[in-house]
């Protein structure tokens, strides 16, 4: 579970019914999509199906179910270091298909909706369990909403210097509040806690000293804090609304990031059309074991992965670095409560900020999704 996108896709589903029309609901629904992610430079691809079907019990008690089919596929770096000034960073070819349901159970008491959840997911060399519990409370004529929230994962991955399988168990905790200042405009603050344990370290990746080569390795505990802020204002005489929001993040890596975004939806002829622009930047600092290569640094590098340190990465993903993201995603009402077709774009752009990591470590990438939901 997500607990911040949970959130945040709570908050712009209120802004979306405040945009589309006011018509009865259906019972049950099912949508479909696929999605398209290709990173630049022949780096990895990852095709996604997906289907979700809702169903409703009562008018209190709804069921969600939804199945996803992922196709991974490219090159990725391997973590050692270019082999001379210019050259491009060493890459491997993966392949890898992964499976994944997520169950919930929603019911609606008489001020709190309660939502439990299961998820499972399955690759050739990782297996999650995943668990969440979330309950909505509604107060000041529901003009105040309170969440809080737990969820859980159990994790088992290969690894190549052990016969058996490595152990990685989640938890976070969630907590927030969102108030509606006026029929247009509501606001939240939210405030998450999440720490994983045991196996953390990629056991693909290398590291390299001088001619010598090692596997990384990351501590076995890894705990994270994010503040999220959010302010969602509609303007019903320009057929609009907008999302902002701002994300700061700190871990035990030594990770500080913030993260701003800002969303815009627009009626178009005759609300037959939801148009939705969007932008995304996020800036972050360098964990404190990420080094491009061990030269210099003093380290002792073990042979295998050891959790009593010392501890080091060359993932790029740990860098000091940002990111951009802009998207358009266009939604058409077919037939209200009937049908509806969906089809949107992004293009995500990274970069590293420490003149030390190679550019050619970062990637490019762009993101299509096309999708409908049917109402039955």
């Amino acid at each position: 579970m997500s607990n911040i996108s949970s959130i945040r896709a709570r908050l712009l589903a209120a802004v979306l019914l405040t945009l589309l029309p006011r018509l009865a609901r259906a019972e049950d629904t099912l949508s479909t999509a696929v999605h398209r992610w290709q990173e630049n430079a022949g780096r990895i691809r990852v095709t996604t199906d997906e289907a979700m079907l809702e169903k409703d019990f009562s008018p209190d008690t709804k069921f969600k179910a939804m199945g996803v089919l992922d196709t991974i596929a490219g090159a990725t770096p391997t973590g050692l270091p270019p082999a001379g000034p210019g050259a491009p960073v060493p890459v491997v070819n993966m392949h890898d298909r992964r499976q994944a349901g997520t169950f919930d159970l929603l019911h609606q008491f008489a001020r709190v909706n309660l939502d439990i959840g299961y998820s499972r997911s399955v690759e050739s060399d990782y297996a999650s369990n995943g668990f969440s519990l979330n309950a909505l409370f509604d107060f000041n004529h529901k003009n105040t909403m309170l969440l809080l929230g737990v969820a859980g994962t159990s994790d088992t991955e290969k690894v190549l210097f052990q016969p058996s399988r490595a152990d990685k168990r989640g938890r976070s905790f969630i907590v927030g509040l969102t108030q509606v200042v006026d029929k247009n405009t509501s606001v939240t603050l939210d405030l998450t806690n999440a720490r994983d344990t045991g196996f953390l370290s990629d056991p693909y990746r290398l590291i390299a000293q001088g001619a010598s080569v090692f596997l990384e390795n990351r501590p076995d505990e890894h705990e994270r804090w994010i503040i999220f802020a959010g302010l969602n204002h509609a303007w019903p005489e320009w057929h609009a609304a907008a999302e902002a929001s701002y994300r700061f993040y700190r871990d035990t890596y030594g990770i500080v990031s913030h993260t701003a975004e800002i969303s815009w939806l627009q009626k178009l002829l005759g609300d037959r059309l939801v148009l939705e622009l969007g932008v995304r930047g996020m800036t972050q600092s360098a964990a404190d074991f990420y080094h491009v290569d061990l030269n210099g640094t003093g380290i002792v590098p073990g042979a295998l992965p050891n959790p009593a340190g010392p501890f080091y990465s060359s993932d790029y993903r740990l860098s000091r670095m940002a990111t951009l993201n802009t998207g358009v995603k266009l939604q058409w009402i077919v037939a209200p409560q009937r049908l509806t077709i969906e089809a949107g774009f992004d293009r995500y752009q990274m970069h590293g900020r420490d003149h030390v990591t190679s550019p050619s470590a970062y990637v490019d990438a762009n993101l299509l999704r096309l999708g409908l939901k049917l109402w039955f």
